[in-house]
């Protein structure tokens, strides 16, 4: 293992959340359901009131309404959230050859396709190839390359590289980036769901995505931890 990989004080390893995928599972479609009504309605008669209000309405109460629509679609993607990170876990997974190497590439152009005004340097080695689900695991790398898109947005030269290396006789990849980095309060919490470190006025999300990876990735009989230090960038090293 070369100097730049070894393991500091600035690693955050993951630790296991639930590990009764049944019970899990139920409390999350239970919990998304009972949420998804109210807020649908709250979401409905919040935009038909918007529609209705006079063009002399008062900015201040304008500014209101717009808030209870900005809570409304964060709450939205927490629940969309929950329902991915579900089936992460009872999704059953069927093992083919996949190229992670070409899932990155796909998902990395799908991020830059999002937000063209965004120039972002996108490195990816030229191929990897592994035994896993390929729906699951493009879903464990949309999770970790957005991660690295999101943090990445405040950065003057952005840059996320995918790679890999060998340790201990097992392929090691990862998923490297040059964003805002994380400080030693992450320590035990980084792979946690709804774990935040930033506040959402900074980086939007509903905290989900390491969670939804780490899970998938557990399912493939790996594990995944991360380096990070504040300003300094982050890395997502995995293996399967």
């Amino acid at each position: 293992m070369n100097e730049k990989n070894k393991v500091d004080t600035n690693t955050f390893e993951s630790r296991s959340a639930l590990d009764d995928r049944g019970s899990l599972k139920s409390i999350i479609y239970k919990l998304s359901h009972d949420l998804g009504a109210p807020v649908r309605l709250i979401d409905g008669f919040s935009k038909a009131l918007y529609e209705d209000l006079p063009q002399d309405t008062d900015p201040l109460v304008l500014e209101d309404l717009g808030q209870i629509r900005n809570a409304v679609e964060s709450m939205s993607k927490m629940i969309e959230g929950l329902l991915r990170f579900s089936r992460g876990l009872s999704t059953e997974l069927s093992i083919v050859e996949v190229d992670l190497a070409a899932v990155v590439q796909e998902v990395a152009a799908a991020f830059q396709r999002s937000d063209e005004k965004r120039e972002v340097e996108f490195l990816c080695v030229d191929s990897a190839i592994v035994q896993a689900d390929p729906l699951q695991i493009k879903v464990a790398l949309e999770c970790l390359i957005g991660n690295a898109w999101k943090f990445t947005s405040k950065s003057a030269k952005a840059s996320i590289e995918f790679g890999s290396f060998e340790e201990d006789g097992k392929t090691v990849y990862f998923v490297k980036d040059n964003g805002v980095g994380i400080g030693p309060e992450a320590k035990g919490k980084l792979f946690m769901p709804f774990e935040r470190f930033h506040s959402v006025s900074e980086f939007a999300g509903a905290g989900i995505g390491l969670a939804t990876a780490r899970q998938i990735i557990s399912r493939h009989g790996g594990k995944i931890w991360a380096r990070s230090r504040v300003n300094e960038g982050t890395e997502l090293f995995f293996t399967l």
